[in-house]
């Protein structure tokens, strides 16, 4: 009967050694942890005491002064990131918490005193003298800066954090208190201090005032300037000047071309998304129905304008050939030119993406309406060819410009655009054969257009054909420039290597037998029929000269020209007609005669 009562007087022991042991542990484990957390805040406050020890005294110049204070700013972003990184409870250890806010405020007010007061105290001078006649550049700068300021602190007072601010445009007018020749890190490193100035503050009622204060001054600048927008589309040239489109951008080239054309930044794809950011701030910070109707205004405005540069640069683009410079230049530029890589092909894919987002598809003018139809094709027809590699790039153009085309352009005209790339495919081969583009020369410039087979002659007349099935009964010069300029490039390219494969036989052939003579003997030996004069005429030279009476002899004119003989050569042609009166000539006058064949010559 006492043996179980002896063993529940066990079991109570051990039970409550248990529990006693289980406390001790607790306790133990308890204080570890508060020495733990003590330790943590007491590292806290040390390094914020540090921070303490080394607050800059802004007194140097602006360089000196904000590379000190983004020193101070990352010393607090230290400690904020030891104090965010506890995982135990602080047990109201918080004096690490106190030494950040502390310091958090400290920097507020130097970066505010240091930077932005005397930036608001000169930004409210100039906005007070601020005419009707100020320049929309100007004023634009502070408008921009006015509105994306405004968002900023708006979103910061809504709870917005560091890194949701980092996405949102910096005002762009701070860039004036970074010293001279601010390089990129610089700007970077002003923009941090700036969205961490905004983040660390904590007087709401003090944002609040100066978010008034700003879009008082917003409001002042719309009501002295008006609130017309269209200021947006040159201030958005000027923040991505020497972004723009150029001549160089398609065909390349060495040789600077005075008042070459550009398409301004602005006009592009990129640009447009700038300028409706632009257009989007200003209106989050000055919400009014009089910037709705301007808005309405400036997207006709800047549509008539975008579409007015692009068809210039178009109408200009021929003038992209005067870039070319030597032979091997010209020689890129031809191995080229009949596939996607061209500078035409490029333009014209360019000019659809581009136009793209700017909505004018349903007031297109004529070029461009020919052009979407040209390009629309590109993506259906075969892909023999030079329309291989068109054809993936082109997809997504198609679905775009399924709706713009607005007629189906027919197996016929598919047919001539076909035939149009394959003739202009077959010219490419000349850019590496000086003999074939001779041989492509002599065809052309022998034969009738309207029968000959030469390959120019076929892709002008594709062309020609092609042309006026887009045109549908409007035709239109800037499209018809484009579409024909790939044919006029390599008309240029075979008449430029024919010259100066006529100007190599002409040294070896002619130049070759006159070394060091010059008795009239001689003369007459070259200018005899069957002289080597004569014989370099028949077989080289013929097809490209004419003679009638009233001009003599002169250069026939093919593929857009003639072959540029130098003019003394007719006149030494004519008398060379007239053997005797060429030799007693020849007696008191030599002749040296060349063939001018640029670039190579």
């Amino acid at each position: 009967m006492l043996t179980p009562a002896t063993r529940a007087m066990q079991w109570n022991r051990v039970t409550r050694n248990i529990g006693l042991t289980s406390w001790i542990l607790i306790g133990t484990a308890l204080c570890g942890l508060l020495s733990y957390s003590f330790i943590m805040n007491m590292a806290a406050i040390r390094e914020a005491s540090a921070v303490i020890a080394i607050i800059p005294d802004l007194n140097g110049g602006t360089a000196a002064d904000l590379a000190s204070l983004d020193r101070f700013r990352l010393k607090i972003v230290k400690v904020e990131k030891q104090n965010l990184n506890w995982w135990l409870p602080r047990f109201g250890l918080n004096q690490s918490r106190q030494a950040e806010l502390a310091l958090k405020t400290r920097y507020c007010r130097l970066f505010h005193d240091r930077f932005l007061a005397l930036f608001d105290r000169d930004m409210a001078a100039a906005v007070a003298g601020f005419t009707a006649s100020t320049r929309d550049a100007v004023s634009g700068r502070y408008l921009v800066h006015l509105s994306r300021r405004i968002n900023l602190m708006e979103a910061g007072l809504d709870g917005a954090g560091i890194d949701t601010l980092r996405w949102k445009p910096l005002p762009s007018y701070l860039r004036s208190t970074l010293p001279e020749k601010a390089d990129k890190e610089t700007t970077r490193r002003f923009g941090d201090m700036y969205l961490d100035y905004l983040v660390w503050r904590d007087d709401r009622s003090e944002i609040n005032k100066e978010v008034q204060v700003l879009k008082n001054l917003l409001k002042q600048v719309l009501v002295v300037k008006g609130v017309g927008l269209a200021w947006l589309i040159d201030f958005a040239n000027q923040e991505a000047a020497g972004s723009g489109l150029t001549l160089r951008t398609f065909w390349g080239g060495s040789r600077q071309l005075p008042a070459e054309p550009i398409i301004e930044p602005a006009f592009t794809g990129k640009g447009k998304e700038q300028v409706t950011a632009l257009l989007k701030d200003l209106c989050a910070a000055y919400p009014g129905a009089g910037l709705q109707r301007e808005k309405v205004k400036l997207e006709s405005e800047y549509r008539d304008r975008c579409l007015a540069a692009w068809q210039g640069f178009a109408a200009s683009f021929p003038k992209g050939e005067e870039r070319l410079v030597g032979a091997r230049e010209w020689r890129d530029a031809a191995a080229v030119m009949a596939t996607a890589r061209g500078p035409y092909a490029t333009f014209m894919r360019r000019a659809v993406v581009e136009l793209e987002p700017f909505g004018i598809v349903d007031r297109v003018q004529p070029w461009l309406s020919q052009l979407h139809q040209y390009q629309a094709w590109q993506t259906t027809g075969t892909s023999a060819g030079v329309v291989a590699s068109a054809v993936e790039q082109g997809k997504t153009i198609a679905q775009k410009l399924g709706k713009v085309a607005g007629k189906d352009l027919g197996v016929s005209s598919t047919n001539l655009a076909q035939e149009y790339l394959v003739a202009l495919e077959q010219m490419a081969p000349v850019a590496g054969s000086r003999v074939l583009a001779h041989q492509i020369a002599q065809q052309a410039f022998s034969e009738d257009p309207a029968v000959s087979k030469s390959p120019l002659y076929l892709a002008a007349d594709a062309a020609q054909r092609l042309n006026g099935v887009l045109s549908q009964g409007r035709p239109d010069q800037t499209f018809s420039r484009l579409i024909s300029g790939p044919i006029a490039f390599y008309g240029s390219f075979v008449r430029m290597e024919t010259a100066c494969t006529l100007q190599k036989q002409w040294e070896e052939h002619v130049l070759k037998e006159v070394q060091g003579i010059s008795d009239s003997q001689s003369l007459q030996y070259l200018l005899e029929r069957d002289g080597p004069v004569w014989k370099f005429v028949s077989d080289y030279a013929d097809p490209f000269l004419g003679w009638n009476p009233g001009r003599g002899y002169h250069s026939k004119s093919a593929l857009g020209g003639g072959i540029a003989f130098n003019p003394g050569f007719y006149s030494f042609l004519a008398k060379g007609a007239k053997v005797k009166t060429a030799v007693a000539a020849a007696a008191k006058q030599s002749y040296y005669v060349t063939i001018k064949a640029p670039p190579t010559d």
